[in-house]
């Protein structure tokens, strides 16, 4: 096994405790993010379950029919649009 210069091993360690300290910051950032990203989802389905309630509510109280836009007379021919 080679042997490292002091200078070399002090380097070193100071590169892996670096690498470890950017590495507990980033996972840090990352369960905050995520937590974050939860909340926001939440939010989300607790708005669109609201207005899914509001659509169907107002489905139940809509009223379907036929409105005429002018006056037909007898003799006009019907032409239906499917």
């Amino acid at each position: 096994m080679s042997k490292l210069r002091k200078s070399s091993k002090q380097k070193l360690y100071a590169g892996c405790i670096g690498a470890g300290i950017v590495g507990i910051i980033f996972a840090g950032y990352l369960m905050v993010n995520i937590h974050q990203m939860d909340e926001v989802r939440k939010q989300a389905e607790v708005e669109a379950e609201q207005k899914w309630k509001v659509y169907e509510q107002e489905q139940r109280t809509a009223k379907k029919g036929w409105a005429v836009v002018r006056d037909i007379s007898p003799a006009n021919r019907l032409h239906l649009m499917i």
